[in-house]
């Protein structure tokens, strides 16, 4: 109840000082550090705008806009969404990267071979890695053991390009590395995935909110055409 009544409060301080110049919301990792810092920059290209991007794991942020810390969480529709109001985004999968160790064409680089090598993770408290470890269950392949934890997207995908192990990852943040040849996406293992704006139900969203979220809906249905129209010349083993 208190918790409830606080964010009712901070709702209400939002629209009783409803600066059209200032905007604060926030993001898991997996869609924060890529996708919405893009459709961000277009969206305050012809504004002025005092900007606040929070960026946490999935559960974090989930946390934040049931406790109304945020009005807006960027998440992945994963784990206890069920007191919140969702929009999707845009549907995506999860999918096994890596980069070549041995001198063969990509062709031949297969999953049995891939998933011998080292593994690297999110921490331990992410519900992505717990959601990819019952996807390799479920296709009846035994999970592979972390060798190295990492605290955010961004840092997998630099240690996978350095040759240090595979990971799995959202395939709408590694489009550009798969288009440039620097990354591989590895047939076998994929898992489905969808990306939503999570709000508490009744939230009452500030001018600059409402027309953030009108604009990530409107960039995201772009951004999931193009991929739809990529996909198959990007993945070079499925």
């Amino acid at each position: 109840m208190l918790r409830a009544l606080a964010a009712l409060e901070a709702d209400l301080h939002a629209l009783k000082n409803d600066d059209t110049r200032s905007l604060r919301f926030a993001a898991c990792y997996s869609i924060g550090e890529h996708l919405a810092m893009t459709w961000l920059q277009s969206f305050g290209a012809r504004r002025t705008l005092d900007i606040e991007v929070v960026l946490g794991n999935n559960a974090e942020i989930v946390g934040r806009v049931s406790g109304g810390d945020v009005r807006l969480g960027l998440v992945a529709e994963e784990g206890d969404l069920a007191d919140l109001e969702t929009t999707l985004l845009f549907e995506d999968e999860l999918i096994v990267i890596a980069t070549p160790w041995q001198r063969s064409a990509p062709e031949r680089l297969k999953l049995r071979e891939v998933l011998k090598q080292p593994y690297i993770v999110r921490e331990a408290a992410s519900t992505t890695r717990r959601a990819i470890a019952d996807a390799f269950v479920a296709s009846g392949l035994e999970p592979p053991q972390a060798t190295i934890e990492l605290g955010s997207t961004t840092a997998i995908i630099a240690a996978v390009q350095k040759g240090m192990g595979f990971s799995v990852v959202s395939r709408a943040t590694v489009l550009d590395e798969l288009a440039r040849g620097t990354l591989w996406a590895i047939g076998g293992f994929a898992v489905e995935r969808r990306f939503v704006i999570a709000q508490r139900p009744g939230s009452r969203l500030t001018a600059i909110e409402r027309q953030l979220r009108s604009h990530l809906i409107r960039s995201s249905n772009r951004a999931a055409a193009g991929r739809q129209a990529t996909g198959a010349v990007l993945d070079r083993h499925r």
